[in-house]
C-alpha cells in the first residue's frame, strides 16, 4: 500500500514491481496531503484485496490501522513489510512556516508502525540511525512507560535495503545547447528541507566560476524565497528551469558535469543517484545518506575542486553504487520479503 503515491515513492513503487519476481497488487492514493495520509491513510477500504501473502507498506502510513483492515478483511494474519522511505524524527520543519511546526505524531505514527511490522527496510543506514538518535528526545516526557530496550527491539526487526534505481538511457537530444562552463542540476523539489536557500548561498559564493544551472525539480504554489531571489541573482546563469518529462530530464542530467544537493535531510537521494549513473560528479552536503552513497573519492568535490580524472572517479561511484542498480537492489527486497514467510 502506497498512501502518498507521487513523486518519489511512486518511482520507487513502479521501479520494484517492474524489476521483482513477485506479483504486485497496489492499492494507491496519490490525491491525499502527505499529513493526511499518514494520518488517516490506512483507514481506506480494501473492498477488492486478493489474497495477499505480504502486506508492503510505505513510511507515510499508519501501518497499525491499515494491518487491522486488511487483517480483517481476508480473516488471518499477513506477515507486513514497512518500508522507511523518511523518518518524522529526522524530518525538517519549516521554520518560517508556523503551520509547518513540529508536530511529534507523525513521528509517534512511524514508531507505531514499526512495531506493528513484522519486518523494516530502510532506505539507507542513515536514515535508520538518524531516527533511532532521536527517539531519545522524543520519547523523554513519557513517563511510567520503559523504553530502555526501543532501540534494540527496533534494530532487531530493521535491515537497510537500498532504493531501486534504473540507470538513466536519455532516448533524446539534450534540450541545452553545449558550452565551455560547468553544467550544474539542481533537481530537487521546490520545497524548504531541499535547502533553496542554500542553494542561493553556494551560488552567491561560486559566481566566479561562470556555472550554468538547470532546475529540474518539482515545484508547487508556494515558490520558497530561494528560488525566487536566486531566479533573480542568476537569470544570466540558469539555462533551464522546469520540472520535465522523464525522456527530457534523463537527457539533461546525462548531458550535465554536475549534480548538486543542498538537501537540509537526505534520507537516500534517488535523484541524485540517478544523475551520478549517469555521469555527475556530486557537489553535495558530506554527511546524510551521502556518507554511504558515496566511496572516498567522490566525497567533498564541487566545480571549484574537481577531481584530477572525473572518468576514474565515475567509475568508482557506480561500482559502489551497484548494490542500488534496479536488478540488484530488487533482488535485496524479494530475498528480504520472503524471508518474513520462512
Amino acid at each position: 500500500m502506497e498512501s502518498f503515491d507521487r513523486g518519489s515513492h511512486r518511482h520507487f513503487r513502479e521501479i520494484l514491481s517492474r524489476h521483482s519476481k513477485h506479483h504486485w497488487h497496489w492499492i494507491t492514493n496519490n490525491a491525499t496531503p502527505w499529513k493526511w495520509a499518514m494520518r488517516v491513510g490506512g483507514l481506506v477500504p480494501f473492498s477488492s484485496l486478493p489474497q495477499p501473502d505480504v502486506f508492503f507498506c510505505t513510511s507515510l502510513l499508519d501501518v497499525a490501522s491499515a494491518r487491522i483492515q486488511v487483517e480483517s478483511k481476508i480473516g488471518k494474519r499477513v506477515p507486513t513489510v514497512l518500508y522507511m522511505h523518511e523518518n518524522q524524527v529526522e524530518y525538517p520543519a519549516d521554520s518560517n512556516r508556523q503551520e509547518d511546526q513540529r508536530d511529534i505524531h507523525f513521528a509517534l505514527t512511524n514508531l507505531n508502525s514499526i512495531f506493528s511490522a513484522d519486518l523494516v527496510l530502510w532506505n539507507s543506514r542513515w536514515n535508520l540511525e538518524s531516527f533511532l538518535s532521536g527517539l531519545p528526545g522524543l520519547l523523554e516526557p513519557c513517563r511510567g512507560i520503559p523504553f530502555d530496550d526501543v532501540e534494540e527491539s527496533i534494530r532487531s526487526r530493521s535491515n537497510v535495503a537500498w532504493c531501486p534505481v534504473e540507470v538513466p538511457n536519455p532516448e533524446l537530444p539534450c534540450p541545452i545547447e553545449n558550452a565551455d562552463t560547468p553544467l550544474v542540476v539542481w533537481p530537487h523539489r521546490h520545497e524548504h528541507d531541499k535547502g533553496p536557500d542554500l542553494l542561493l548561498d553556494l551560488a552567491r559564493s561560486h559566481r566566479e566560476l561562470s556555472i550554468r544551472w538547470a532546475l529540474l525539480g518539482e515545484r508547487f504554489d508556494r515558490v520558497p524565497e530561494g528560488i525566487q531571489q536566486f531566479r533573480k541573482e542568476f537569470s544570466d546563469s540558469i539555462v533551464f528551469d522546469d520540472y520535465p518529462k522523464r525522456s527530457t530530464y534523463e537527457s539533461i542530467i546525462a548531458s550535465a558535469d554536475w549534480v548538486c544537493s543542498t538537501a537540509r535531510h537526505e534520507f537516500f537521494g534517488l535523484s541524485v543517484v540517478e544523475s551520478m549513473f549517469a555521469g555527475c560528479m556530486p557537489w553535495v552536503p558530506a554527511g546524510l545518506s551521502y556518507r554511504e552513497l558515496l566511496p572516498a573519492a567522490a566525497r567533498g568535490l564541487s566545480p571549484g575542486s574537481p577531481p584530477d580524472d572525473p572518468s576514474a572517479v565515475s567509475e568508482q561511484i557506480k561500482w559502489h553504487l551497484g548494490a542500488a542498480e534496479a536488478p540488484n537492489a530488487t533482488r535485496r527486497i524479494d530475498s528480504l520479503l520472503s524471508s518474513v514467510l520462512d
